[in-house]
């Protein structure tokens, strides 16, 4: 039997109410997989007829945001498969890479025609004020054109904030085996990659990844990062590289200079 599973990157015009879930998943890891997971079972048992991920982060790659908005989408959409089987009657989706933050994300939301939309944050994020206060003044959702859609704007609090500052790799590993989520960051994810740490890399990977293969492409991903900066470093950089790529990495007043 052919089993299609509603996985989009954006929903076609609908009525219903949306979940949405912003972040910047650069990389997605076994942490926010899980906060999905948990925030897919709310919205599902409360009505909700679609679940987006919002994927937020920078226009263009850095150290601390390497993925495109492509690769994201595509790394989100195989965790999509995975939250669809457990609520098949709720479509999953991904914001586009022109809706990088939350107000165009939900925007594009209400444009789709969702009328009721919740913003899942964690506790005490400063967005929660700064969405509720927009969404009161314009007396809806304002779009582009100045239409106001009138929209329901709520918001779900997340579970336990992510434990920040430096941890001994032993404690990291040890936590995440035992099923503590919230030492899962993609900044150590990032870390362990770069560093080749192929086992703690993998234990902060959800487990339904293809954990080599996602290993590669975050290292692939990086190495486009720091391959400009060595090469205008050591004098390697074309002329055409030279022009693209040294504005990007220095102070371009000094090269003027």
């Amino acid at each position: 039997m052919l089993c299609i599973v509603p996985v989009t990157e954006e929903s076609k015009p609908a009525k219903g109410k949306a979940f949405l879930l912003p972040g910047k998943f650069s990389p997605y890891t076994i942490g926010h997989h899980e906060v999905a997971r948990k925030a897919a079972a709310h919205a599902a048992e409360s009505g909700y007829t679609h679940f987006y991920h919002g994927i937020g982060g920078a226009s263009k790659q850095t150290k601390s945001d390497p993925f495109t908005h492509a690769q994201k989408t595509k790394v989100i959409r195989t965790a999509h498969r995975e939250l669809a089987k457990a609520h098949p009657n709720m479509k999953f989706s991904t914001t586009k890479k022109e809706q990088l933050g939350p107000f165009h994300q939900l925007t594009h939301l209400a444009k789709q025609g969702h009328k009721h939309i919740t913003v899942a944050l964690a506790a005490g994020h400063h967005l929660k004020g700064e969405i509720a206060g927009w969404v009161k003044k314009n007396k809806g959702i304002k779009d582009e054109t100045g239409k106001v859609h009138d929209v329901k704007v709520d918001f779900h609090q997340l579970g336990a904030e992510r434990e920040e500052g430096e941890m001994p790799r032993h404690e990291v590993l040890n936590r995440l085996r035992k099923g503590d989520i919230r030492v899962a960051k993609a900044t150590r994810l990032r870390k362990a990659v770069a560093s080749g740490d192929t086992e703690l890399a993998h234990e902060l990977m959800p487990k339904h990844m293809n954990k080599p293969k996602y290993f590669d492409m975050i290292k692939s991903a990086q190495s486009k990062i720091a391959k400009p900066k060595k090469k205008l470093t050591e004098g390697l950089l074309s002329f055409s590289e030279f022009i693209t790529e040294a504005p990007k990495l220095c102070n371009l007043s000094l090269l003027i200079e």
